[in-house]
């Protein structure tokens, strides 16, 4: 799987917009919008590990944080 290079900045963004484009979500699929709030969380929490440990870029990050951080999965 490939690497992303994201900050906090980047996170704290996708999670914005996620969270608001599952709140106002009218129409598709209900599996579509739960899939958005998957990924809301998935933002919102890595936002919230770099805010705990004090770091802005993925490359500040201990090894542990950093495989956490950098992976998708």
């Amino acid at each position: 799987m490939a690497k992303l290079r994201a900050d906090k900045k980047n996170y704290k963004k996708a999670f914005t917009v996620h969270a608001n484009s599952y709140d106002n979500w009218n129409i598709g699929s209900p599996y579509s919008r739960r899939l958005l709030l998957c990924y809301c969380v998935e933002c919102g929490l890595k936002c919230l590990i770099m805010e705990n440990d004090n770091i802005y870029t993925i490359s500040q990050a201990d090894d542990e944080t950093a495989k956490i951080l950098g992976s998708h999965d």
